[in-house]
């Protein structure tokens, strides 16, 4: 067998002496591919940070590796800005380059793939135009950078940016795993937890997005946020086609109501220009409780224009009845306005008392100058006929105002088979029922009984007290007295032993 294999040698050897030639020259070539890869992936590195015509100030790694692929793995990545600032902060990360574009030593923006980056702290700052731009981390340094702008005559936006794109093309994508992302725009501020995202950039064309959040807080406070679509870039202002949910929102982080912490979900599809998008979606929220009533399954429509939310078509149940509002939201002033309509809601079990029994029917407005402290409810109501043990009636109608935990009742009627029952206010504060004037009125000759007058009540209350006054100090005089007999007893004892 070997005798066999050796002639066969012998007959071919020029054409073995070719293929180990070639089998040798192709392992130097790829050892050579393979070195010039990893420390041109680290030179482009080097290159970039040196040349700075995109990014600011100093970057600086602890560590820094490669391999033949063309991918660069790092930790402890620092940029700071000329005066030592921290811009942006990464424990680890890797990026990846185009091995060709290495061994030729043609690198340009497009060289890089893929960049990513782990437990990273991202401070970000849109403009009008939606550019973004990296900014200070620190929020000190940040006022002091704002404050310096202002000395010099100059807006944060026309500050000196720290990234600039200077007409470079990227074709690359962008994953972020676990970071913190700071984001500031027109004077809104959030800050997001666990974000996790797929960008993938392609400058001319779009930009492809998959965005995460875990918890998220600064203008807004809520569990997540989800944001996935893409950015047309052809355009000259590039238009966005977007879905976006909002899980589990704080309603009083936007300012609706001081103290209503019931969590809001928004579901949008966002489309138009970055400078000017819309947006049309749903709401929806488990419960809503605001100061006497108690909303569940609350869902409705929501338009977003200009910094405008309005709120179409809302739905919620409330106390075995039905309400239906609409209204808007200005996201930059916090002021609203919503008007609602509530059809058959039992009295029985919004005042949780089995003895007032009857469907109540009414007309609410929810209006806020942007103030939390300062929410206004007012409408009117009536109700069907019912009952308050042992008491029938036909119906109860009148208006009501809600402001500064004060519940005020106005131009009430009763109306019984007897007559009407009215009073013009009925107000409760902190709890407490003050009573204006109660009058019952015939319904033939439109003769009046007065049942409760204030000033009556004041004044028999007054009489009471003084009474009471009196009988005290009759009951001090006795005692006076009393003593006084006491000690000429005492005397008349005296004389007479004498």
């Amino acid at each position: 067998m070997f005798a066999i294999i050796k002639n066969k040698l012998k007959q071919h050897s020029t054409a073995v002496r070719r293929f180990l030639t070639a089998l040798i020259g192709t392992l130097c070539l790829c050892g050579v591919i393979f070195f010039t890869a990893m420390h041109g992936a680290a030179q482009l590195f080097n290159h970039a940070m040196a040349e700075q015509h995109m990014l600011r100030g100093t970057i600086t790694v602890a560590t820094l590796s490669a391999d033949f692929t063309g991918q660069v793995e790092f930790t402890d990545l620092l940029w700071k800005d000329p005066d030592g600032h921290i811009i942006l902060e990464v424990p680890s990360g890797s990026f990846t380059v185009r091995p060709w574009d290495v061994i030729t030593k043609n690198i340009t923006s497009t060289s890089l793939l893929n960049l990513t980056l782990n437990d990273a702290t991202i401070a970000a700052y849109f403009d009008h135009n939606m550019r973004m731009d990296l900014v200070l981390q620190d929020p000190a340094e940040r006022q002091q950078e704002l404050e310096k702008a202002r000395r010099e005559g100059r807006s944060w936006r026309d500050r000196i940016r720290n990234f600039n794109w200077n007409g470079q093309k990227l074709h690359c994508s962008i994953d972020l795993n676990n970071c913190r992302f700071e984001s500031f725009h027109k004077r809104r501020h959030y800050i997001m937890d666990s974000v996790n995202a797929h960008i993938g950039i392609f400058t001319g064309r779009r930009i492809d997005m998959k965005f995460s959040t875990g918890r998220f807080s600064g203008n807004a406070i809520g569990d997540g946020i989800a944001i996935s679509g893409i950015i047309d870039l052809k355009p000259a202002m590039p238009v966005m086609d977007m879905k976006m949910d909002m899980v589990n929102i704080d309603p009083s982080s936007l300012g609706l109501g001081d103290d209503v912490h019931d969590q809001l979900t928004l579901s949008f599809h966002v489309q138009g220009p970055l400078d000017y998008p819309v947006a049309d979606g749903h709401l929806k929220m488990a419960q809503l409780d605001l100061p006497a009533l108690f909303f569940t399954d609350v869902k409705g429509n929501v338009h977003y224009e200009n910094s405008l939310f309005t709120f179409t078509d809302v739905t919620a149940s409330v106390y075995g009845g039905t309400l239906k509002a609409y209204g808007d939201y200005n996201l930059a002033t916090r002021a609203y306005d919503i008007y609602g309509e509530g059809s058959d809601l039992e009295s029985s079990i919004a005042l949780q008392d089995m003895k007032f029994r009857t469907r109540v029917h009414l007309d609410m407005a929810l209006r806020s100058n942007g103030q939390p402290h300062q929410v206004m409810a007012y409408g009117s109501f009536y109700s069907d006929k019912g009952y308050y043990f042992p008491i029938h009636f036909t119906r109860i109608a009148g208006r009501f105002n809600n402001q500064n935990r004060k519940l005020d009742f106005y131009d009430v009627v009763i109306s019984t088979s007897l007559g009407d029952i009215r009073t013009d206010a009925l107000h409760i504060v902190n709890g407490d029922v003050k009573l204006s004037t109660i009058r019952m009125v015939d319904p033939g000759n439109g003769d009046s009984l007065v049942l409760h007058d204030p000033a009556r009540v004041q004044q028999q209350a007054e009489t009471r007290k003084q009474f009471r006054e009196n009988v005290k100090n009759l009951k001090k005089s006795m005692q006076a007295m009393r003593h006084s007999l006491g000690e000429i007893q005492d005397s008349l004892q005296s004389l007479q032993g004498k």
